[in-house]
This record gives C-alpha cells, structure tokens and sequence, in this order.
C-alpha cells in the first residue's frame, strides 16, 4: 500500500515531460472533438456519411498545425496554472489562422462553407477551458467567496488600476469584497474595471460608502497619491467604517492608518538636481550618522553619487547598523568611530578623509535627561559643535551644516538653549572660507523616542497614554521629508540660518485621542490619557521664529532663509562660550542653566516673547 502511494504520487508530480505529454494528449482528442461538433451543429445532427472524409481531413490538418505552432512558440512549456490574456490573445489567433484556411477550402468545396465559423465559435471556449481552466476556477472560486465578506471601497490611484485590482481579486488572505472604487480622477466615474464601478472620488467618499454599505475603506497606498489620508480619516470617522492601507504590490500587506499617515503633507517637491550637483563626487561626513536624523542623511547622500562618505558615530552598536545598511548601498561608506568631544578623534578624521561637505547630526536631544545633566549638555553640544566646526574650516571643507531644532527659539530648557548657542557658534565662524549654515526644523517622525510613535506603542499595549497638558502643540514633520529638505537648504549657495516649513502645529492631546479612535478604541474608556503636567524645562508651545527674526522664503516657500537685526560680536560671544564650557567640563552643575539660558538669548528681553512668526 505504502509502495503503490508512493508510486502515484511520483507518477503525478509535475515535471516540463509530462506536461507536454498531457498537453498534446488533450490536444489530439480535443482537436476531433471539436470539428466533429461543428459538422453536427451543423446538419443538426448525425453527419453525412459523405462529409466524413472532410471532417476527418479537417481535424488532422487543425492538430497538425496547432502541434507545429505551439511547438515552435514554446507554448507547451507554460505550466497549467499560469494562463493569462496574453495566452488567450494567441490561441484565438491559432485558431483563427486555421479557420481563415478553412474559408479557402470551403470556397473549392472541400467543407461546407459554414464550418469555418461553427468551428471556431466551438473551439475557442473548448480551447479556454483545457488550457485556461486552473486559472479560470481559480478566479471564479476567489469571486463567488467574496461575497461572504464584508463590502469594502477601494481607493485606488488612476495609474495601472485594472492591475491593482486584479491583484486584489487574487489575493485569498483579503477579507474584504470590493463593493465600488474611489478614483482621484473625476473623469472616470460611471467606468468599471474588471467589473467594479467608479462610485466617486476622495471628496465624495462619505456618500460611496453610504450607498454600498461599506464596512472598510482600502487605500492603495503610492508615492503619488493626491489626497491625504488623514483627511479621509476625519471623514470617515462618524461613519464607523475601518480605513486600511495597502501598498500597490501588496507586499507589506493590509494594515491600520497609523500617525505618519496622519500627518502626511503634499509630497515634498525638492529640486533634485542641486542636491546631486552638491553632492556628487564630493568627500561627505556626517557626525552622529547612527541616529534617526545622521542615519537618514546618509541613506539620502549615497542615492546622489558622493565619492566618499564617512560615518562618524560614537554608539558603536549603531555605527556598526548604519554601516551594514550602507556597504550593501555604496562601496564608498566609510565608518569611524569617534566622539565629537574629542580633539584627536576630530583631527584624526578630518585629516584622513579631508571632507568636503560636513553635517554634523551628533546632539544630545532629550530635554528632561539635559535638565539633569546640563554640563553634558553643555560639552557635548556646544563644545562638540565648535570642535567639528573649527576642524572643518582649519581642514578647508567647503561647507559646514549644523542640525539644529525648533526648541532653540526662545528656549526655556538646557537642551534647548544648548542648541540655540550652537546655533550662534555657527555665525561666529563664518566668513572665513567655509559655507557654515544651520537648518532649524521641529519634530521628526521615526526619530527614537518620537512622542507620536511612543503614542502608538501604548496603545498597541493597552496602556495609558500620558499628556504633559492638553493645548500642548508641535511641529512635526517626516523624517524623510525633513532630511530631503535639509538638503536642498545646504545646497543653497548663501551660508547663514534656514528653517524648514513645518506645516501647522499638532495639538498632541487631539492627536492621543486620533490614534486612539483609529484603533477602533474609546478615548477615556478603553485607554485613558493622562495629563501630568509640564516636566523641566517643557514649553506648551514651540516656535520656529525668534520675535528678532525675519523669514525670507526659498525654493517656493519649502524653507526659510533667517535675518535680523540683532547685535552680535563673535569675539564677545565666543570669550563667553568658552568660560561656560570650561565650568561645564569640570563636571559641574551649580549654575549652569542659567548662565547656558542667559547666553542663548543673547540680550533679548523675556518678557517680549512672542506668539507667532511674521
């Protein structure tokens, strides 16, 4: 029994032998068959004993010329479940070849002049179901069980739309029935793509999904999509539908809107062109190239052709990640490990790879931790500022760029103000051959320790998510977006200060309250959100623009160029600097927020803190 088991199965694997065996096979009994049905349809029953020899001839003439096509074509080798339009496409043409030939004997007699067109009309669908069939019942089967499942609207982009859903329709894991589609392009309402019809747009979904008694809206998620999904929640969200995402080749899966769909903007239109034109075939350094902003530029800079890149980084276990990305990207990532606080290590790296084009990234971020720890505030981001600076213009780079943040406007924490001078060191070195600028931005999604990300993690958890106070706001911005944009502003050929437009600020306890309800959650119910206060050094609100400060728009507004009025003397300001550091590397903290704090606002007055930028 096991034998005679084991014999079947090896008998009916699949093997490119045996599916041509089975191929022609079906073809020498199917041919016959056919031609035989057409001269019956067409004396409406038993055929004449003297159309026999006729019927005979015509069905050897058909299989040989099919066995001689199909052999030359190579179309014995495609595998049964493998049929699609285009093999449909050229067996209508076979078939259509022989019954054109047919009309010829026809027309001297040889076969009723009717046959020709019974015989293709019988053997095409014949023709469908032998070689088409796997796939034919295979699409039927995935059809009718979808009626089971919950009605589902379809957002899809104009582009290849007839493939995308047709993927859908063969994807078995989808739990969903495609009940009409949303298509951006107004012009295709009232079409149907693989029968399914253009119910609306994006601006009429409400209506879609009333009219089908949708349960889920699916998104096709491309990099072109013109209208926002966060939008499309806000729409939705009183209708008690699901909204899902699906990328256009199916390969992350179906999954939830989360925050980076939230606060997607308009895609970032940068000019490509300046960034490669400034980057190609220069030495780029990026310090801190192991966290979220460093990593980010690094992945951006390889894509544009530099000769070299180096990865400075003092976390070894991210220095090591970052590098395995990037030798696998560019043969040209070069890692180093070392502190930006260390003069040795700085002139070890300048000296050996002479960088063109330095981002320095490396900063100590946390504002809580830096209210602790002021004096490593103070040595790792204001020290390791100018020592990066310093070597790049003894070393002669060509530009210098400092990542800088929003909390270095009017700032009320160390972390902040730290930034804030470094901001101010920059202008203090400039003018002395290096293009030295500073790009100021808000949060970033996808940095570590997002609070928007921390958001999600917490619900997934269903744990309580804790608000320092409710009109707390933020600029946010995606990582991606902010490195591009950061980019094109040090490619901007004037050295001095930029600010990236952040868009609106996020009121954060709305947004809690978003994430929550995208979960299918109840605010306050399921998962509670707890205000505890401003913590060190927290404001409510941050800015992008000091009261001083002027915003000059570039490249159509995506970023600002910084003026002002105020009175600055390097000379002055850097003597300051220096003793406050020397404070800070003995390790001691009395004192120094507010030296670090009265610094960074350089003489302007408190209490003409403003609210909004001009």
């Amino acid at each position: 029994m096991g034998k005679g088991t084991k014999k079947l199965k090896e008998l009916l694997r699949p093997s490119p032998a045996k599916r041509i065996a089975f191929y022609l096979v079906g073809e020498v009994i199917l041919v016959p068959l056919t031609v035989f049905m057409a001269y019956w349809l067409r004396f409406e029953g038993p055929i004449p004993e003297g159309f026999l020899p006729g019927a005979w001839a015509l069905s050897g003439f058909a299989l040989a010329i099919i066995i001689t096509v199909n052999s030359l074509t190579g179309f014995y080798r495609m595998k049964w479940g493998g049929f699609g339009s285009r093999d449909t496409i050229y067996g209508a043409s076979v078939i259509a070849f022989i019954s054109v030939i047919t009309v010829i004997g026809a027309y001297f007699g040889l076969v009723p002049r009717s046959i020709p067109f019974i015989w293709w009309l019988v053997a095409f669908p014949v023709f469908l179901l032998f070689r088409g069939g796997k796939t034919l019942a295979r699409c039927i089967a995935s059809r009718v069980s979808r009626f089971r499942y919950p009605a589902c609207v379809l957002i899809i982009p104009t582009d290849n739309r007839e493939d995308l859903v047709n993927f859908l329709y063969g994807t078995p894991w989808l739990p969903y029935r495609i009940a009409g589609i949303i298509d951006p392009n107004p012009h295709n309402l009232g079409s149907t793509v693989h029968g399914v019809r253009v119910i609306g747009t994006p601006e009429t979904i409400t209506d879609a999904v009333k009219q089908t008694k949708a349960r889920c809206v699916i998104v096709i998620e491309t990099s072109r999509s013109r209208f926002s999904i966060g939008d499309l929640w806000e729409d939705l969200k009183e209708l008690d539908v699901e909204v899902r995402v699906i990328s256009s080749d199916g390969s992350s899966g179906i999954r939830k809107i989360g925050v980076r769909d939230l606060i997607r903007r308009e895609p970032v239109k940068v000019d490509l062109q300046s960034i490669g034109s400034f980057i190609r075939d220069k030495r780029v350094m990026v310090t801190g190239a192991g966290g979220s902003i460093g990593s980010e530029l690094a992945r951006r800079i390889v894509e544009f052709g530099p000769e070299e890149i180096v990865l400075f980084e003092r976390d070894e276990t991210a220095l090591f990640r970052i590098n395995d990305e990037m030798s696998e990207r560019s043969p040209n990532a070069l890692p180093f490990l070392g502190d930006i606080t260390s003069e040795g290590d700085l002139e070890e790296v300048f000296s050996r790879h002479s960088p063109q084009i330095v981002f320095h990234a490396a900063a100590y971020k946390h504002v809580p931790m830096m209210e602790i720890y002021p004096h490593k505030a103070i040595v790792n981001n204001i020290w390791g500022t100018y020592l990066v600076a310093s070597n790049a213009l003894s070393h002669g780079a060509e530009v210098f760029v400092n990542i800088s943040t929003d909390k270095a406007v009017e700032p009320e924490s160390v972390m902040g103000a730290t930034k804030r001078v470094a901001e101010m060191l920059v202008r203090a070195l400039s003018g002395n051959g290096t293009r030295m600028s500073s790009v100021r931005f808000g949060n970033v999604l996808g940095s570590r320790g997002s609070v928007l990300e921390l958001f999600e993690k917490r619900i997934a958890e269903r744990k309580p998510i804790f608000v320092t106070h409710r009109d707390m706001e933020r600029y946010f911005m995606l990582v991606e977006e902010a490195v591009l944009l950061v980019l094109e502003a040090a490619a901007h050929p004037q050295e001095g200060l930029y600010v990236l437009n952040m868009g609106e600020r996020i009121n954060i306890y709305e947004m809690a309250e978003k994430l929550i309800r995208m979960s299918g959650l109840v605010p306050g119910k399921d998962i509670k959100i707890i205000t505890t206060g401003k913590r060190p050094g927290e404001k409510i609100t941050e800015e992008l623009f000091w009261k001083h400060e002027r915003a000059i728009p570039i490249m159509e507004g995506r970023f600002f160029k910084v003026d002002d009025d105020l009175e600055f003397s390097p000379d002055d300001f850097l003597s300051r600097v220096n003793a406050l550091v020397m404070e800070a590397r003995k390790n001691r903290a009395d004192g120094l927020c507010s030296s670090i704090l009265d610094i960074a606002w350089g003489g302007v007055k408190k209490e003409e803190k403003w609210l909004h930028a001009s």
